[in-house]
């Protein structure tokens, strides 16, 4: 579920970057679609890493099997 919130994330902080949002002072829509993107990015990195490690014995997953 971790990997498909990345992906809603980014999502988002396309959408807020495409639509001009400006409602925070100091971040207009180009300062708020990289503060998403970076925690979209975190999301996506923690849901791609658990999806190729097995996180009970640290090992990686045989995907050729």
């Amino acid at each position: 579920w971790v990997l498909i919130a990345g992906i809603l994330i980014m999502l988002l902080a396309s959408l807020v970057q495409y639509s001009g949002f400006a409602a925070f002072s100091p971040l207009d829509h180009n300062g708020l679609y990289h503060v998403l993107a970076m925690v979209g990015v975190i999301f996506l990195y923690r849901g791609g890493r658990d999806t190729l490690f097995d996180n009970k014995h640290g090992m990686a997953v045989d995907l050729t099997a």
